[in-house]
């Protein structure tokens, strides 16, 4: 199976802090070498931007065409929610769709953003 950057999944993920398990949409944002041994994910969100400087808005990114990524409602992807893992996680049945190509870049500058100021992520 063929990934691409910008591909939406639903992905189980456990978030480190808490120890909590979730199946969610993440979207794939890179991968280390030519071959895809290794994803770098971010996770996808359907809380809306509160408050654009609080400490989690801040990184959300808007999917303006969520529903041609597949989504089933207005999303975010939530550029401070990043993490690695095996390619060989994603199964094709749990693939939802294709971020456009502005919501990409939109979703990247953001991550971008995050991995330039030295916060840790999730």
């Amino acid at each position: 199976m063929k990934l691409n950057v910008g591909d939406v999944y639903w992905l189980t993920v456990t978030y480190p802090e808490t120890s909590e398990v979730e199946t969610r949409p993440v979207v794939i944002y890179d991968f280390d070498g030519d071959t895809p041994m290794i994803a770098f994910f971010a996770t996808i969100t359907g809380a809306e931007i509160k408050d654009f400087e609080g400490k989690y808005d801040k990184w959300k990114s808007p999917i303006f065409q969520w529903r041609n990524a597949g989504l089933d409602k207005e999303s975010y992807v939530k550029a401070n929610n990043i993490a690695t893992v095996e390619a060989n996680v994603f199964d094709k049945n749990d693939y939802i769709g294709q971020l456009v190509d502005f919501d990409l870049r939109n979703a990247l500058l953001k991550i971008n953003e995050f991995l330039d100021s030295g916060e840790e992520p999730w």
